[in-house]
């Protein structure tokens, strides 16, 4: 949601969210089930093990929601990476993509959860 209002956002396929997005999407997403598959790492989260992994996941309250990784590490503490994929963005205040962004960024910082789980 671009405009800012605060409706409850509705989820977007990959297929929609612009020109290469959803291929760009598909690879990111690919890299950490590939990750998940061979028990590795994913990155961003060192130490951690991939239990599953979502896509697009707006509608269920991730604002961050292109490719989302739920795990866990040896002690069995669960973490969540919530990750929005763009092909290209200018860290710029001007840059309407980069705004957009900061603004999906400060609603995930905003769920009751965020400060109490990894």
């Amino acid at each position: 949601m671009s405009n800012g209002d605060s409706a409850q956002p509705r989820g977007i396929s990959p297929a929609s969210s612009g020109p290469a997005g959803s291929h760009f999407e598909a690879q990111v997403g690919a890299s950490y089930l590939l990750a998940m598959l061979t028990a590795g790492e994913p990155r961003g989260l060192p130490g951690m093990a991939i239990d599953r992994i979502e896509l697009q996941r707006a509608s269920e309250g991730r604002p961050l929601d292109d490719v989302i990784v739920h795990t866990h590490d040896v002690s069995g503490t669960a973490a969540v990476l919530e990750i929005q994929v763009k092909r290209e963005v200018a860290f710029s205040p001007g840059d309407e993509v980069f705004r957009d962004v900061v603004q999906q960024i400060a609603r995930a910082a905003r769920r009751q959860d965020f400060w109490t789980t990894r």
